[in-house]
């Protein structure tokens, strides 16, 4: 039977990695800190609204009664970003 390392046999969840794989887990992440800018098209019921602070439910009940700016993209419901913040200023007013 191969002897376990002192590390994995204190600390079960633990999982080895290699080097090459630590480097490219950073790249990614890198990659991704990167690329953080704010989406041109927020996808699905559920992006839209964490956008706008408000329940999935309410941001369907606003697209089919108060005239929330959406498109469909197949069955998926979608919205530009300014778009919402526009139709926001708009609904204070």
């Amino acid at each position: 039977m191969p002897k376990i390392p002192q590390f994995f046999a204190k600390n079960q969840g633990f999982t080895w990695l290699s080097r090459g794989s630590v480097r490219h887990a950073r790249n990614i992440r890198r990659d991704m800190e990167h690329d953080m800018k704010p989406p041109e098209i927020l996808t699905g019921a559920g992006a839209i609204a964490q956008f706008l602070g408000v329940t999935r439910r309410q941001v369907y009940h606003w697209n089919e009664h108060a005239g929330l700016p959406c498109i469909k993209i197949g069955k998926t419901i979608c919205a530009r970003p300014e778009t919402l913040r526009r139709w926001l200023e708009e609904q204070e007013q």
